[in-house]
């Protein structure tokens, strides 16, 4: 066959997707409504409630939506049993009762049956005795954004590029309808990691490697290229805002405002959910390459059946006695007993009850257990913060002579035993990436960025670089730092690889570097 058939499998998958609303639009149970529209109406409401700061839909909240569906299309008052019998039927056909869809067709391209195995809707959490919410999967997402013509690379991209033109028009208020979509992106690729974290902990065997680091590689460009993108939209919500800021508004105007200011509260928060994608990236890279180290471990672990290839062996051979206890004594205590009392054999013996190990066993951590691993984790922090104070300072405290350093550059100044104890650190690693992910970050603090910023248990890299800023006013002559990754790498004694990053900071009052 000719090009035109080349992937023919993938295009079908992705026509199959809107097999189940054809279906409902064929079934019999409401024919006086177009079960179709009605359907793909459950399913963008789905979507809705996946946005940002929004608890996921359950059937009662389904129900309401349905009720409110027929009353303005329909001028039907459905009332709380029909909506909420409505509802449930809708959600059992677009879930297939909680098994996947299975549709199998003919690969023109190949001349085989292909199989296709997907889920529009799936459970999000579900309390017992409680509510059960859902959630769009993948391939409900898929069919979603396809019916706006966006393809899965480039969802985050081209979302990035309708917020532009929204801001530059001055279409604010579509502009926050895009920035919960791209929410939406960020968390799908979020779900993409976590899918692969949950098999690594299953089975790492079944995680091509080979697969994975491409994978990466293409995450790793595709988030770098929105990150710049999202640093340029940040640089264009600022300018947009001053715009507005030293002059009379009238009310339009003062509308137009308020709607930028929160356009910008929401991109903030998107950035940051983008930011920690990087971080993710990192952690599972690291719990990979244990899993696989452990699971190489385990491939030359011997497993001995005790009974059969020692108890017998023993018995059928009769072993001497040296070599039996030779075998036998690492396995009992180092420090034993050598008497016996035989007098002492018919004493009461300290033996626990069935039921008291049953409760033992359940019993839960006590107030003190909890407070103690309460303050283990305070401590943690509190060491985690100060290490990467340590590396700002080392970063920031590096700028005395001249605006420019080189990562190489900076740690040859280190005395010796600083600079041992910071490449043998991976947390120095990750801050690098972290920092570089930044983009140009501002060095002269004000109220709206204080208030934007908060302390948390990790990723807080912007909270402790407020925080040295506080304690090291002489840094406030710099307007801001810009750290670019250039193609030279390091190679450290221990091994360990890291880019070689360029650290460049700018005058206050200045367009242009010290």
């Amino acid at each position: 066959m000719g090009e035109e058939l080349r992937g023919f499998a993938e295009r079908i998958h992705n026509v199959a997707l809107f097999q189940p609303l054809f279906d409902l639009q064929r079934s019999r149970k409401y024919p006086e409504y177009d079960s179709l529209a009605i359907g793909f109406g459950i399913l963008l409401f789905t979507l809705e409630n996946m946005l940002i700061g929004r608890e996921h839909c359950d059937h009662q909240e389904i129900a309401v939506y349905v009720r409110q569906m027929m009353a303005e299309s329909y001028q039907v008052n459905l009332s709380e049993n029909e909506s909420t019998e409505m509802a449930y039927y809708f959600l059992d056909a677009l879930r297939n009762n909680g098994r996947p869809f299975d549709l199998e067709f003919k690969d023109l391209e190949t001349g085989g049956d292909v199989r296709c195995k997907f889920a529009l809707i799936e459970v999000a959490n579900y309390e017992i005795h409680g509510k059960m919410r859902f959630k769009l999967t993948d391939a409900g997402l898929d069919l979603l954004f396809k019916t706006k013509e966006i393809y899965k690379e480039l969802r985050i991209s081209i979302s990035q590029l309708y917020l532009r033109q929204q801001i530059e028009k001055g279409v604010f208020h579509e502009a926050l309808r895009t920035i919960d979509d791209l929410y939406v992106q960020v968390q799908d690729v979020h779900g993409k990691i976590e899918r692969i974290r949950k098999l690594v902990l299953r089975n790492v065997s079944d995680v091509s490697v080979a697969n994975y680091i491409a994978l990466m590689e293409e995450v790793t460009e595709q988030l770098r290229r929105e990150k710049e993108v999202f640093a340029s939209l940040q640089t264009l919500l600022r300018e947009t805002v001053d715009t507005y800021r030293f002059r009379e508004l009238n009310v339009k105007e003062r509308e137009s405002f308020d709607q930028l200011i929160r356009v910008s509260t929401r991109l903030d928060l998107v950035v940051n959910e983008h930011n920690r994608l990087f971080t993710s990236k990192l952690s599972l890279g690291s719990l990979l390459e244990e899993a696989m180290l452990d699971s190489l471990a385990n491939t030359f672990r011997v497993k001995v059946n005790f009974e059969h290839e020692f108890v017998d062996q023993v018995i059928n051979n009769n072993t001497p006695l040296d070599a039996l206890r030779q075998v036998l004594n690492p396995l009992f205590k180092f420090k034993r007993n050598p008497f016996f009392n035989i007098l002492r054999v018919l004493e009461a013996q300290s033996v626990k009850s069935d039921e008291a190990e049953q409760q033992e066993e359940f019993r839960g951590p006590s107030e003190e257990d909890l407070a103690r691993a309460v303050e283990r984790e305070r401590l943690l922090k509190k060491q985690r913060d100060s290490r990467t104070l340590n590396y700002l300072g080392i970063i920031l405290g590096s700028f005395k002579s001249q605006s420019e350093q080189t990562l190489q550059e900076i740690l040859a100044e280190l005395p010796v035993e600083s600079y041992v104890q910071v490449i043998s650190e991976v947390e120095f690693y990750a801050f690098l990436v972290q920092l570089h992910q930044m983009g140009e970050i501002p060095l002269v603090v004000d109220e709206e960025m204080r208030a934007k910023i908060i302390d948390s248990e990790s990723g807080n890299l912007p909270f402790l670089l407020l925080k040295y800023l506080d304690d090291h006013p002489e840094v406030s002559q710099y307007m801001a730092l810009e750290v670019q990754a250039g193609n030279d790498e390091l190679v450290f004694e221990n091994l360990s690889r890291v880019t070689d990053y360029r650290f460049s900071v700018s005058l206050e009052g200045r367009g242009q570097d010290v």
